[in-house]
C-alpha cells in the first residue's frame, strides 16, 4: 500500500463507486477538500483507502494479507488520530472485523439517500413564532448569545472550515425560539464531480419531533438547487428512525447501504 499523488486522483473515482455518494469524500478526491489517498496502483488500484477530517473510506478487495498489513500501518502512525471511523460497503463487515480485531469497537449499519431538483416538492413552511435566521461566516457570532450556540458554532465551522471561501455551501438555516436555537440545517459538503451538496441536520431537545427539520431541510434544499446543484446527499444510521423519516418525507430515496465501523487505536508499550 503506498500513498497516492493528488494528480492520480483521477483514476479513483470507479472504485469508490461501490460506497455511493459521500459528498465530503468526493470533495477529497475532487480536490476541494484534504484527503490523504492509499492503495496498491496509482492507475489500476484493487483497494484504496481514503482518510479525510470527516470520516475515512475503504473500497475495493481488502481479501489480501497486502491490504491488512497496509491498513495497520497507516493506523498506527502518529498523525492517524486515537478515534476515527471507516465506511465501507456492508458485504465487507466480517473481513473488517477480523483486520482490526479489537479496535473497531461499534459497527454502525446505514443508509445513503438521494434526490434530484425534479422530486423535491417546494412549499413555503410555517415555523410559528419561530424566527428563522441565516447564518454565514459573516454573522455567525452574532447568534453567539443563544443556548445551543457553542454545538452549532462547531459543527458548521467544521465543515465550513475545510472548504475554499467561494464555496456554495458555506451556509445555515437557523431556527430560533426567544434565547434558544431550536434546530439548524447545515451543508457537510459539495462535489464538483457528481454537482451535489449533503445536508445535515440537527434538532434540540425540547424541539424534536414537531417537523421543524423536515421544513427546515426542505428550503436549505430550495436554496441549493438554485444555486445549481444537480443532487442532494443523505446519511444516516439505519438506526435513527428521525433521520430516515425525515429524507422519505423530503422525497429522497435510498440508493446505497454501508457500514461504519468505530475505531479506536491500540498503543502496545
Amino acid at each position: 500500500m503506498k500513498r497516492i499523488n493528488k494528480k492520480y486522483y483521477e483514476n479513483f473515482y470507479d472504485i469508490f463507486k461501490e460506497l455511493g455518494s459521500y459528498t465530503f469524500f468526493l470533495s477529497a478526491l475532487d480536490g476541494l477538500v484534504d484527503g490523504i489517498l492509499y492503495a496498491d496502483s496509482d492507475t489500476s488500484p484493487s483497494y484504496a483507502v481514503m482518510l479525510t477530517a470527516d470520516l475515512n473510506y475503504i473500497t475495493g478487495n481488502i481479501n489480501s494479507g497486502e491490504f491488512a498489513e497496509g491498513i495497520l500501518e497507516v493506523t498506527k502512525s502518529d498523525t492517524f488520530p486515537s478515534h476515527s471511523g471507516f465506511i465501507f460497503e456492508s458485504s465487507k463487515v466480517d473481513k473488517v472485523k477480523e483486520i482490526f480485531i479489537d479496535q473497531t469497537y461499534a459497527f454502525v449499519k446505514r443508509y445513503n439517500y438521494q434526490i434530484n431538483k425534479d422530486d423535491l416538492v417546494r412549499m413555503s413552511p410555517n415555523f410559528g413564532d419561530l424566527k428563522l435566521v441565516k447564518a454565514t461566516s459573516e454573522n455567525i457570532k452574532s447568534l453567539s448569545h443563544l443556548k445551543n450556540y457553542q454545538d452549532f458554532y462547531e459543527e458548521t465551522l467544521h465543515y465550513w472550515n475545510e472548504y475554499p471561501n467561494h464555496s456554495r455551501i458555506r451556509f445555515a438555516n437557523v431556527l430560533v425560539n426567544e434565547g434558544d436555537i431550536a434546530s439548524y440545517c447545515y451543508i457537510c459538503g459539495e462535489s464538483i464531480s457528481e454537482n451535489s451538496a449533503e445536508l445535515g441536520i440537527e434538532s434540540f431537545e425540547g424541539y424534536q419531533r414537531n417537523g421543524y427539520a423536515e421544513k427546515l431541510c426542505r428550503i436549505t434544499a430550495e436554496e441549493l438547487f438554485d444555486l445549481d446543484f444537480d443532487l442532494l446527499n443523505w446519511h444516516c444510521h439505519a438506526s435513527n428512525i428521525g433521520s430516515n423519516k425525515t429524507a422519505q418525507k423530503l422525497g429522497f430515496k435510498k440508493v446505497e447501504e454501508t457500514h461504519l465501523a468505530w475505531f479506536k487505536k491500540i498503543v502496545k508499550e
